[in-house]
C-alpha cells in the first residue's frame, strides 16, 4: 500500500480497501480499516510477509475468492478457498445513517 493513499483514504471515510494483484491474501489493519489483498484467483501463487507488516492481521498462500455480503449497517468479508473453507473474515458495523429529512422529524 502505498502511503500516501492512506490520508486520501482516511479523509474520505473509506470502510475497506481491496487491493490485488499480489498472488496470495493478507488483511491489514491500520487506523480501523481493514486493507485486503486479494489474488488467488488461479495464477500461480507466492508467499506473502515478504516485507515486516506492523499491521497484519492474516495472511495465506492459497487459490481464493473473496464473498462480500452488504447490508444497510454491516459488511461482511470473506476468504474463501477453492475447497469452500473459509480462511479469514472480518465483519464490519456502522450506525444506520440519518438523512437531514428523518432528522428533522
Amino acid at each position: 500500500m502505498c502511503k500516501e493513499w492512506v490520508p486520501v483514504l482516511q479523509r474520505h471515510h473509506v470502510d475497506a480497501v481491496f487491493l490485488g494483484h499480489d498472488h496470495f491474501y493478507e488483511r491489514s489493519n491500520y487506523d480501523g480499516t481493514p486493507y485486503i489483498i486479494t489474488g488467488g484467483g488461479g495464477a500461480p501463487l507466492y508467499s506473502p510477509n515478504l516485507k515486516p507488516n506492523p499491521y497484519l492481521q492474516y495472511a495465506e498462500r492459497s487459490h481464493h475468492y473473496l464473498r462480500v455480503d452488504v447490508s444497510s449497517t454491516t459488511m461482511r468479508i470473506q476468504m474463501v478457498r477453492l475447497d469452500g473453507s473459509i480462511g479469514d473474515e472480518v465483519m464490519l458495523a456502522k450506525p444506520l445513517a440519518v438523512t437531514t429529512a428523518a432528522a428533522a422529524r
